[in-house]
């Protein structure tokens, strides 16, 4: 049995706010206003403010919403939305949820935002790399082809070839 006496004298809505708090991604809960009423530490300590009561966008240094808002779309839809969305120069997954009341009210978004950048930067590098790989191996086929002996008779035999390339033979 694990002990769990280090929970055992605090609420239930303090324990959750430690999980959200111990997230390294940005955690933020909108009204169906657009307003900022959560915001995580990692959220908060990233943008140097907590930037409760401001509208979402404006945090992230615009005038209007995001173009293709997921949380604007979840609120509408019901149902969690995912895009994403450069901020601060780096790529972020974006996932809003709607969070909905006992009658299934949308009342508010919780949104989680994940810097991906270094997954993104290593998406780049493989795209870049297998594109030259390509290269190399179109290279290598020609090479291949040309050194091989072009369709000849001797005497009465009748010589030729095909030319099957490694990544057809499976």
């Amino acid at each position: 049995m694990k002990n769990t006496n280090n929970f055992k004298n605090i609420s239930y809505e303090k324990f959750i706010e430690y999980i959200i708090n111990g997230m390294q991604d940005w955690v933020r809960v909108i009204d169906t206003e657009d307003n900022i009423i959560y915001v995580n530490k990692a959220m908060s300590k990233a943008l140097k403010d907590s930037c409760i009561g401001q509208k979402c966008y404006k945090v992230l240094g615009r005038e209007e919403p995001c173009e293709n808002c997921t949380s604007r779309k979840a609120v509408f839809k019901g149902i969690t939305q995912v895009k994403e969305e450069i901020i601060q120069n780096k790529t972020f997954s974006v996932m809003s949820s709607p969070i909905k009341d006992d009658d299934g009210k949308v009342v508010a978004v919780v949104e989680v935002l994940r810097d991906i950048s270094s997954i993104k930067e290593l998406h780049s590098k493989i795209i870049c790399q297998n594109k030259k790989l390509k290269n190399e191996l179109y290279m290598a086929r020609k090479l291949q082809e040309s050194l091989l002996p072009k369709n000849f008779s001797y005497g009465t035999i009748k010589y030729s070839y095909v030319y099957k390339p490694c990544e057809a033979l499976g």
